[in-house]
């Protein structure tokens, strides 16, 4: 008897696949109106076990400007903490390689999703965010690290 290969795909990722793809489809990220070539690289940037970041760009126009730290980085708890209130949450390192990082932060109370990916080269980083704890909402944003 033939069998079909089954596939297991993890609540995560399918929960980071809709954050991207609803940030890209909010936002129009496929027309480039959130092109990170238009954003400067930091001179000598330098991957570290903390980041400072900050949003250059974004479908969310209240969010340019906002600030996010990233600590931890290296190690196997890393967390991301908004500058706004000084709330810290962990989030999971679901992919590292020789160029780039993703970190996906899924809040327990709503379900909401942050997923975050940092070019380890330049300090770019670009971020997906969907949810719904007052109504179903999606951005998309790109910045850089520090």
């Amino acid at each position: 008897m033939i069998t079909k290969p089954t596939v297991a795909i993890s609540v995560r990722t399918i929960a980071v696949l809709l954050a991207v793809g609803l940030g890209i489809i909010h936002c129009g990220c496929s027309r480039g109106l959130l092109d990170l070539e238009d954003v400067a690289g930091t001179p000598g940037f330098r991957m570290t076990d903390n980041l400072a970041a900050t949003i250059i760009k974004s479908s969310d126009q209240s969010q340019v400007g906002y600030n996010l730290t990233f600590v931890g980085l290296q190690s196997g708890a890393p967390k991301v903490v908004f500058a706004e209130d000084g709330m810290t949450s962990p989030v999971e390192k679901v992919s590292e390689g020789e160029k780039s990082v993703t970190l996906l932060l899924v809040a327990s109370g709503t379900g909401s999703v942050d997923a975050f990916v940092i070019d380890k080269e330049t300090g770019h980083f670009a971020r997906a965010s969907a949810g719904a704890p007052a109504g179903v909402y999606a951005s998309a944003s790109v910045g850089l690290c520090k």
